[in-house]
């Protein structure tokens, strides 16, 4: 039975699934779908981030190379002119 509160009302909506409880539905209600999410997190969401999170880390790597080139030969640069 699901139950909404708004206001001063209050909704019933019964819902009605069997007349019998059966326990081998009940295991696949339950099991199935935390089965399948596991599943998916361990199968395509954990190896979708760990790649994006290798993507940044080499565009970071990437950036830093061109800093550190960029200020070396700033830094050579001010070397020459100091000896002339």
């Amino acid at each position: 039975m699901v139950r909404l509160n708004r206001a001063s009302q209050t909704y019933f909506f019964p819902v009605h699934l069997t007349d019998q409880l059966l326990p081998s539905a009940v295991f696949y209600a339950t099991v199935g779908p935390l089965v399948i999410y596991f599943a998916m997190h361990r199968l395509i969401i954990r190896p979708y981030l760990r790649a994006q999170k290798e993507r940044e880390l080499e565009k970071q790597r990437e950036n830093t190379a061109s800093d550190i080139l960029q200020k070396k030969q700033e830094a050579e640069a001010a070397v020459s002119l100091s000896r002339n």
